[in-house]
């Protein structure tokens, strides 16, 4: 008989049922993203975004930031979850002007769809978001993710606390 630690029941959501993970508001991620823009020099911007309602809030949310933060977008591109061959948004991007692309993605599509660009000679800089360096997906591509740029942030949430309270 195995002993199991700390006598966790199989599955421990019986006894996780009130944890969960909160959702960050997208515009932190923008802000990142903003400042990386500024120190390449970027303004005319490219964004891809996956098909789905993650995606569609990234896309809301950078579409209604993104010229108060002094970035014009020329292109908006979406591509399906499971898609692996991402040419034809790309095709249409590469034919833009433009000085650097958005894949607003969590999942290994978006990380396509930044090798794609690269065999497909477009050598601007490409900003992903955090999951697209996540261990599968780097497992599976490996070195064609050389060179992706990935924002990362500190949310200060206790910022947005009133002085004097405890959890700030």
């Amino acid at each position: 008989v195995a002993i199991k630690p700390w006598n966790i029941p199989d599955p421990p959501t019986k006894i996780r049922h009130w944890v969960f993970k909160a959702g960050i508001d997208p515009i932190f991620q923008d802000i990142a993203i903003y400042q990386m823009l500024r120190k390449l020099g970027a303004k005319k911007l490219a964004h891809m975004n996956v098909s789905n309602a993650m995606g569609k809030a990234m896309k809301a949310s950078f579409a209604a930031s993104a010229k108060g933060a002094g970035f014009e977008v020329g292109i908006w591109e979406e591509y399906g979850r499971g898609d692996t061959d991402l040419t034809v948004p790309l095709t249409k991007i590469k034919a833009m002007d433009f000085d650097a692309i958005i894949i607003a993605g969590a999942e290994m599509a978006g990380a396509i769809a930044y090798k794609q660009a690269r065999e497909m000679g477009i050598s601007k800089p490409v900003i992903g978001m955090p999951p697209l360096a996540m261990g599968r997906i780097v497992r599976v591509l490996g070195e064609s993710l050389d060179g992706l740029l990935i924002p990362s942030y500190l949310v200060n949430l206790g910022e947005a606390l009133p002085p004097g309270d405890p959890q700030r």
